[in-house]
């Protein structure tokens, strides 16, 4: 059976600052400089996307997850060093990854929940993130189908992005493809921004209760970012080798050899 989360209040409520240009002073209140990845090659070159991925395969009895936006004017994603951050706690990592591109900056949402974005990225009016949901409402539904095509359920993004003029037909979406499904949640939001919206799925990932059930991040690129005619979302994974022991540590064990979702 599912657990069911609703979550009532406004996300960003919860937000906790921690980076300035690769260096905080702020309250670590979900003690991610007590947290340690383990340490890995002395250097290699990857992407951002990659170097989340890297760092969640040396975590053991631990996770994070992330919500990545990607700034609007890069034609492809930055590249980091993530050899350079291994071996130290989850707070030095992800500060040793803004020190190398200081154009993003992050928030940790929840314990596990970890927010990168372009600077000051969340005042831009602009941003289609940014945009205001009066209501949001999905119940025992797969999180990996609303993270990847938020449309789908949020009116306003729709409106904003697929603008309808009097009289014409109501357009129809169809994907052919393969897609990150994750476990099956329930969230109930209201006045809160599409971000606020992504960040409260992808948190509630993390108290489904099925055996085979993982948390999932998110990525949004603009439409410039991703060379398409509107922006593009998609799920994230980032889970280390022993997620099913420390997500679900009673559930029956499963072979050394047993694949991880999306392989």
């Amino acid at each position: 059976m599912k657990t069911r989360l609703k979550f009532s209040t406004l996300i960003a409520a919860v937000v906790v600052p921690l980076t300035a240009l690769g260096q905080s002073s702020q309250t670590d209140q979900f003690g991610l400089s007590a947290r340690y990845i383990r340490l890995g090659s002395s250097s290699r070159k990857m992407t951002l996307s990659g170097a989340l991925r890297d760092a969640a395969a040396r975590t053991r009895q631990d996770y994070l997850t992330f919500g990545v936006e990607f700034a609007s004017d890069e034609i492809v994603e930055p590249m980091v060093d993530a050899g350079s951050t291994a071996g130290t706690s989850f707070r030095a990592f992800l500060d040793g990854i803004v020190r190398q591109v200081p154009q993003y900056e992050y928030d940790a949402i929840s314990p596990h929940f970890i927010s990168i974005h372009p600077r000051g990225a969340k005042d831009d009016a602009g941003d289609v993130l940014n945009i205001r949901i009066s209501r949001f409402d999905i119940n025992q539904t797969f999180a990996g189908a609303v993270l990847g095509y938020p449309v789908q359920f949020i009116r306003e993004l729709r409106e904003r992005l697929y603008p309808q003029t009097p009289g014409q037909t109501a357009q129809t979406f169809l994907y052919m493809g393969p897609v990150i499904q994750g476990p099956e949640v329930t969230v109930h939001l209201t006045d809160v921004t599409v971000r606020d919206a992504l960040n409260a799925i992808s948190i509630a990932t993390e108290g489904t209760a099925g055996d085979e059930d993982y948390p999932v991040g998110w990525t949004y690129r603009s439409a410039a970012e991703s060379k398409a005619d509107h922006p593009r979302f998609g799920g994230l994974l980032t889970l280390p080798p022993d997620w099913r022991e420390t997500l679900h540590p009673k559930a029956p064990k499963k072979a050394a050899n047993s694949p991880s979702p999306g392989n």
